[in-house]
């Protein structure tokens, strides 16, 4: 069984990593080095896949999240990025496999085309099926808050909508 590191804490979006779904993905994607998942603060990436060395001669997953990505985006996003884990390990190498993805650009038509983005944009939808990231109390908070007519209200009165709205969440749980 490979090693998973998953961030302890919730992405600014919300977002809270599971562990056991996460396990889940690895195990269906067939990926046997160990993964570690990172949120980070990005402006133009939804995540990235990187191979790194573990100083033992091997190497590990290294995979980074938008911070600011929903649970959802985040979700979506491991899965695309867990994919690209997947198809670093068919080859024998992580340079044979960084050769081939260089090479399918080229012939693809570009990155939107890479057959590799291609297949991992396409195992974004399994995150339907298998949630990787739950919605943190403060997410769905916010969520209420954000539907909720807070015109007219006084500033003690938007201070007691937001506290209910965060205990109502808190209690949902």
């Amino acid at each position: 069984m490979n090693q998973i590191t998953l961030p302890s804490k919730a992405s600014q979006g919300g977002a809270v990593f599971l562990p056991a779904a996460v396990r889940e993905a690895i195990d269906l994607l067939g990926i046997e080095r160990p993964v570690v998942v990172k949120i980070v603060a990005a402006r133009n990436l939804g995540g990235t896949h990187r191979v790194k060395p573990d100083g033992r001669g091997n190497y590990f997953h290294s995979i980074t999240i938008r911070t600011s990505s929903s649970p959802e985006k985040a979700s979506s996003s491991l899965w695309h990025e867990l994919t690209h884990a997947a198809q670093c390990e068919t080859f024998e190498t992580p340079i044979h496999f960084h050769r081939a993805y260089a090479k399918a650009s080229a012939m693809d038509g570009g990155y939107r085309n890479n057959r590799y983005e291609v297949e991992a944009r396409g195992n974004e939808s399994l995150s339907e099926d298998l949630r990787l990231t739950k919605v943190t109390s403060q997410e769905r908070a916010y969520a209420a808050l954000s539907k909720a007519d807070l015109s007219g209200l006084s500033d003690a009165e938007l201070v007691a909508a937001c506290r209910e709205a965060i205990l109502t969440a808190e209690r949902e749980g």
